[in-house]
């Protein structure tokens, strides 16, 4: 998986929530797959949801000042961008 380009401690916030995704995907990625997965780092708490909207208001309920790594489960990108209808 590529990380986007951060600042510093950015990046190296992502690694280690994207480390902690790979171990985590192992365990619920036949029954997820799919689904968003929020990580927070520091505890390696995770959050499962049907959206990004829904798993974000989960992990800011627990955690409400955290960073979190966002993660699609057998997926190796959250959200895909596509060229608009002309």
């Amino acid at each position: 998986m590529k990380a986007m380009k951060a600042n510093g401690g950015d990046s190296k916030m992502f690694a280690r929530c994207e480390r902690q995704f790979r171990r985590l995907s192992k365990r619920i990625g036949k029954s997820h797959r799919g689904e968003i997965v929020a990580i927070e780092p520091d505890t390696g708490s995770y959050f499962v949801g049907k959206d990004t909207l829904e798993v974000a208001l989960k992990a800011r309920r627990v955690f409400p000042r955290a960073l979190f790594g966002f993660f699609r489960v057998g997926f190796k990108t959250v959200h895909k961008l596509r060229r608009g209808y002309d």
